[in-house]
């Protein structure tokens, strides 16, 4: 499963933490995969949210 989903609406990319179940907690994957999202990205604008009721809770221990 991946911890990021990444759709584009017409010139602005949105990016969905996609890990509702530990509240979007960020861990190593999460941050690797935004990191090639937005460095592969040519949107000049992304949205950020999250899945579920959280945003996000900050970072998990475990990877």
């Amino acid at each position: 499963m991946s911890d990021v989903d990444y759709v584009v609406d017409g010139y602005v990319g949105v990016v969905t933490l996609n890990r509702p179940d530990v509240h979007n907690a960020l861990r190593r994957q999460t941050y690797d995969e935004l990191t090639e999202l937005v460095r592969g990205t040519s949107e000049r604008v992304l949205v950020i949210t999250g899945a579920g009721r959280s945003f996000c809770s900050g970072m998990t221990s475990a990877s």
